[in-house]
């Protein structure tokens, strides 16, 4: 038997939250963790915002293409060279150069295989047009 939280939600809806093992309500809902709830949603509105505003500065939706995934590591290493020079930072930098390494590497293999596509679509478009003229 599936239980739900026993509050309602901001619509007046029942609240569809598992509630917490051997009480009545959700975390979201329960007396006992108001404080703890509304901290809670502080953070996860500050991580949002926050989210929101790096996205702006930086520009990066997310990480889906080749270029993105450049450009970020493209801001850490800047900001990683303004750091003070130390271990740590050098390995950060190390490995942020064997990334960018792997990603020229990835680029240059999907220009080849785009290449590659370019010149055998039209054979394979020519063979599919010619077994169905044999078919006719």
């Amino acid at each position: 038997m599936d239980r739900h939280c026993q509050a309602l939600n901001e619509k007046g809806e029942p609240c569809q939250q598992a509630p917490i093992t051997g009480r009545d309500f959700c975390f979201w809902h329960d007396p006992e963790y108001e404080a703890q709830a509304a901290q809670a949603r502080r953070s996860g509105g500050t991580t949002r915002a926050k989210e929101h505003a790096l996205r702006y500065i930086y520009g990066i939706d997310s990480l889906d293409t080749h270029e993105r995934i450049q450009r970020l590591v493209d801001f850490a290493t800047t900001e990683l060279l303004a750091l003070e020079n130390s271990v740590a930072r050098n390995r950060a930098l190390l490995s942020a150069a064997g990334t960018a390494a792997d990603l020229i590497a990835a680029g240059a293999l999907a220009e080849k295989l785009e290449q590659i596509r370019a010149v055998l679509q039209p054979r394979q478009d020519a063979q599919t047009n010619q077994k169905r003229r044999w078919l006719r």
